[in-house]
Order: structure tokens, then sequence, then C-alpha cells
């Protein structure tokens, strides 16, 4: 819906044999900026293209800008997604949350190490979540208990209540951001403006006056018949390679199409790479979280976090 080469708005034409749209390139190296729409075809595994053109690529990357309340589940078609939720999850990650569910399970039975689980894989790639915090108030809370009325198991309450104090001022922030965002997720810090001017996004005029036009000489100590010879022949060249470029234009009266336009804004961004050459039939599946699917996660994690937080501090003594 429009394009940009080298900086100009070109003008988008449609063979009638075919349904896809192009445009013009006249010169050799090629530096386009396309800005179209595609139409969500429904379904939670819908299917997109990864190339939009038709030929394929050498090197591509992608940088996907999802709203409040949006988050990108999976990514399938692609070599990596860094900033996907199952792409997040590391060797150590697996066994942190592990150790830390089967030391619940220890000290409090089997639902409660299953509940250690389910909220640790919820909470553990959020902002701000607590995470090694868990396995020192386990690990103290398991010495309190093997040392009873001796000096190393009051080490061992001091530390544990230390513990304890930490992961109290460590959870209750994180519990509030939860409940904020939940209830508000336009209350998310965006992370900048998505649209910079630059260069390549100034006028045709703007453009030609700042590429091709060369600096003006510096005076030079000649007589007054030799400067003005000299600016009359700066004037010349100036002219003469202004009009060899405009020739190489198309028409500047046509009209160009201006596109669906750009967001300014940034929420969440997410990377999506590929290490090779990509085909022009590539599709790729995104797999995303509805705001009704965060707000429900939201809550699950609050709630469980809460509970699980309770039975560390003793209060709940059966489920």
């Amino acid at each position: 819906q429009r394009a940009v080469v080298s900086g100009r708005d070109q003008v988008i034409t449609r063979r009638d044999q075919t349904s896809n749209a192009g445009f013009e390139i006249r010169q050799g190296a090629v530096d386009v900026r396309a800005e179209g729409r595609i139409e969500h075809p429904g379904g939670l595994f819908s299917r997109l293209p990864a190339v939009g053109w038709t030929e394929g690529m050498q090197q591509l990357g992608a940088t996907l800008h999802l709203p409040p309340a949006w988050r990108l589940f999976a990514a399938f078609g692609v070599d990596s997604a860094p900033e996907a939720w199952t792409s997040r999850w590391r060797l150590l990650d697996f066994f942190v949350v592990l150790i830390a569910a089967l030391a619940a399970r220890a000290l409090w039975g089997n639902r409660w190490g299953l509940l250690a689980l389910v909220t640790l894989v919820l909470c553990y790639h959020e902002p701000r979540a607590p995470t090694w915090i868990w396995l020192v108030a386990f690990a103290f809370e398991a010495l309190r208990r093997l040392l009873p009325g001796t000096r190393a198991g009051s080490v061992a309450k001091a530390v544990w209540g230390i513990a304890i104090a930490a992961l109290l001022l460590w959870t209750v922030p994180f519990l509030v951001l939860q409940v904020r965002q939940a209830l508000y997720p336009a209350l998310e810090p965006p992370q900048g403006s998505s649209m910079a001017t630059t260069q390549g996004e100034l006028s045709a005029l703007d453009y030609l006056a700042q590429a091709t036009l060369p600096a003006a000489p510096p005076p030079a100590a000649s007589p007054e018949r030799e400067r003005s010879e000299g600016k009359a022949d700066f004037g010349q060249r100036a002219n003469k390679k202004m009009r060899s470029l405009l020739y190489d234009q198309v028409d500047p009266r046509a009209v160009v199409a201006t596109g669906p336009g750009l967001p300014t804004w940034r929420w969440h961004q997410a990377s999506l790479r590929w290490s090779g050459p990509v085909e022009r039939d590539q599709q790729v599946r995104l797999v995303l979280l509805s705001p009704a699917a965060t707000l429900l996660l939201a809550v699950l994690r609050v709630a469980l976090l809460v509970l699980l937080l309770l039975r560390v501090l003793g209060v709940p003594r059966t489920l």
C-alpha cells in the first residue's frame, strides 16, 4: 500500500493479469521500505507470509509490535523468537522451578508441591517476579525444622526470617503490578516512539536538496570577476546534476499511495529471526495471548502466589 525507494515515494501499479501490486526500480542498489496491511485470517494458528514479496530473501528479520495486554506465546516458522514465552525457558530455569516444587512437596505435601510448580511456571518469566528467593526460603525452612533447639537451628531460624522478609518485599510489589496491569493494561510503560524522522523518510524535494547539491566552496582571495565565474560554474553544475536526477524519477505529478499509516506506540516488541535464506512461500504462525487470556493468567498468578506465600508463612495448616 506504500513503497519508498531511497527516501522517495513510488507509484504503485497493478497488472491486469495478476493481483500483485508493484513499483518500478531504476537504480542498481535496492533500498526499499514498504508498508501494507494483512487482514488476520482468523484462528489460533493462523498463517501469515514471512516474506510478502514475489521473490525469496537471502536474509530476513522482523520486529513484532504488540499493543497492551497482548503477549507472544509461541512462534512457528521462524528460526528464533527470543521474546516468545516458549523460547525464554532455559535448562537452568527448568532446574530452579523443579527444585523449588520438589522442596515444597517435601515440606508440605504433594498438593503444595503441585501448587508451587504451577505458580512458578506462571510467574517465572514475568517482570519483577520472585524466583531464586523461593529456594532460599524453602532451604532454611527445612534447616529450621531439622535443627530445633540448637545454636545452628537458631541461626537457621534467623536467616529464615530474613529470607521471608525479603520474599515479602519482593512479592508484594509484584502482586500490585500484576493487578494493575490486569485491570488497566494501557498503563504499561511504552518503550518509545516507533516513528523516527530519518533521511529516508524526508520528502523528495528535501532529499534531492540534501543528496545532490554539493556544499558551496569557501570564498577565495581572487578578483571579483573570478568569483563571479566560479559562482556561475557552480550553479551550472548543480543544475545539470539536478536535471539528470530528475530525469530518472517517476512523473512528479503522479499520485502516490500514502499507505495505511503506521502507529507511533511501542509497548511489547518481539524479534523474529531467520538464520538463512527464506523462500517466498514461507509461512509464519504466531500464537498470541489476547487481553482476556492475559487477564485470566494475571488473576491466577495473584491467587496462587498469595496461597503459596501464606503457606510459607505458616498460616494455612491444611489444603
